[in-house]
């Protein structure tokens, strides 16, 4: 029998990433495909924006995420809404040459059963909030 343990994060690497700039105004949209680390099999589709306001102070307070997780497909869907400091800090660094790839964790509002051998159990499509976000860029 298996054993079923919650988490309440998703941890994951990234495969590629890509800018895309969408109308006449050109609104930025990083573009993140990631491999799970944490979960056996699949992946995360990733969409970073910036948070549109006229202060960082505004920004903070509308932050947040949500991801998608389905029965039948073996990819997540995710969207995350970081302050434009945070946004343009990212955009520099993620696509710097490195000898290892850069790490996401996801942190989420309900935990997840994933078993031992990382295969994870949901009975229904889910939705979950993102509650926060850590990226580990390798320096060497």
């Amino acid at each position: 029998m298996r054993e079923w343990l919650p988490t309440a994060s998703i941890n994951m690497t990234v495969q590629s990433s890509e800018l895309s700039l969408s109308g006449f105004d050109a609104s930025p949209c990083l573009n993140v495909m990631c491999n799970l680390t944490s979960i056996a099999r699949g992946r995360v589709a990733l969409k970073v924006k910036p948070a549109a306001g006229a202060s960082d102070t505004e920004n903070e307070t509308k932050t947040g995420g949500q991801i998608g997780i389905f029965v039948d497909r073996a990819i997540m869907d995710a969207e995350v809404i970081v302050p434009m400091a945070a946004f343009d800090r990212l955009c520099r660094s993620i696509n710097l040459a490195r000898t290892r790839p850069v790490a996401l964790t996801l942190d989420l509002s309900e935990s997840l059963s994933v078993s031992v051998e990382g295969d994870l159990k949901i009975a229904d499509d889910i939705t979950l909030n993102i509650t926060d976000l850590n990226w580990t860029l390798p320096l060497s």
